[in-house]
């Protein structure tokens, strides 16, 4: 779904002053979280501070000198990474994450002024997406940037068994090729440009249409409409292509196998049984009719009435 700030908790600092630090720092960011973020700030009316020295690290948060004040915005590790210390924090900052909301804390010149929770809503079909796709027996993996107690409640409401949190847009592309090393067939859906590169090396790259380009650029399949269930109506797809290949190929071998003997006069000896030329030809022509009729039957699928007991939700 869309990514939106639930609550915001400051420490020593009015909240429209800790919104106008993360707005100032966050308008630079393309992510989705800081998107979040700048929307809700837009409700509360602030305005932007000057930002020098940006600084911007994927999956992790962002930093900058906002109002000459060094500020960093992100995960935990991130700040303590930038020895920002986060202990006196935990209990709030856990707190949150119980209740499966993304938790982004605020950094400003070395002690840490506010706690930004976000939720991120599932998609209306996301459910019945999964549930298709394990009927199908196909096994679904969810890779996420975010903290192992939020992605847990996420994939437990889907009812995905096997995720992994924290994973860096760097290593999604590693999980990926261990998939494929292992003998896998991987489809990899995703809509960011932190999936690019593991869009790139999945067997399958498939891009959300409303992703960033990078991101369509490497998918082999967008879904110009956003609907996760196209990502299954792909898969059904796929083996009714492959299917009509089989079919066609049986019916070309069919005529072949038929027609080439009698028009080579084979059976002449033994039953008179020849093909004229313009029989011949005629079977021929009948053969392509026949491959290009069951190829264009295909076009069904699209109006198959399953497929509008969910598109319609």
């Amino acid at each position: 779904g869309k990514p939106k700030v639930i609550e915001v908790i400051t420490f020593d600092i009015s909240e429209k002053e800790f919104l106008k630090y993360c707005k100032s720092l966050e308008v630079h960011s393309n992510h989705p979280l800081a998107k979040a973020i700048m929307e809700y700030s837009e409700t509360k009316e602030t305005d932007l501070f000057p930002v020098d020295n940006l600084e911007e690290k994927s999956g992790n948060g962002i930093a900058g000198s906002v109002n000459n004040k060094l500020v960093f915005i992100g995960t935990d590790a991130f700040l303590n990474d930038n020895q920002i210390s986060t202990q006196k924090q935990n209990t709030v900052f856990k707190t949150l994450e119980e209740k499966g909301e993304t938790v982004l804390l605020c950094a400003i010149n070395g002690l840490v002024s506010g706690i930004i929770g976000i939720r991120d809503d599932l998609k209306p079909e996301s459910k019945e997406f999964i549930r298709l796709l394990k009927e199908k027996g196909i096994a679904v993996i969810m890779l996420t940037g975010d903290n192992e107690k939020t992605a847990s409640v996420i994939a437990s409401e889907l009812g995905i068994t096997d995720f992994q949190a924290r994973v860096l847009p760097e290593n999604k592309n590693k999980v990926i090729r261990k998939l494929r090393k292992e003998g896998r067939k991987v489809a990899m859906v995703g809509d960011g440009i932190n999936d690019a590169p593991a869009l790139a090396v999945a067997d399958i790259g498939i891009a959300l249409g409303s992703g960033t380009e990078v991101a369509q650029e490497t998918g082999d399949i967008i879904l110009v409409h956003n609907r996760l269930l196209d990502v299954f109506r792909a898969v059904r797809l796929g083996e009714k292509t492959l299917n009509k290949v089989k079919q066609n190929l049986f019916w070309a071998m069919v005529y072949n196998t038929i027609g080439i003997p009698i028009a080579a006069g084979v059976f002449y000896p033994f039953f008179h049984l020849l093909l004229r030329p313009e029989i011949a030809g005629l079977a021929m022509a009948l053969s392509s009719v026949s491959v290009v009729t069951n190829s264009i039957l295909l076009s069904n699928f699209s109006k198959n009435k399953i497929w509008d007991k969910y598109l319609s939700k």
